[in-house]
């Protein structure tokens, strides 16, 4: 995710110069994509867990 915000601001400085929010904008949704990626891995880890969890309590 550190990853994803120094590509947000690189892809930000790289924008051209006739449409500067473009560039940002899709550095902006790839960085959305990221979150929303790292949201649903925790959810699935958190699933996978208690699962687990319940299963060996029995």
């Amino acid at each position: 995710m550190v990853a994803d915000l120094w590509n947000c601001y690189r892809n930000h400085s790289r924008a051209n110069a006739e449409d500067e929010r473009l560039g940002y904008q899709e550095a902006q949704e790839r960085l959305m994509r990221a979150v929303n990626l790292n949201y649903h891995s925790s959810v699935e880890l958190v699933a996978h867990f208690d699962g687990e969890i319940a299963r060996l309590q029995g």
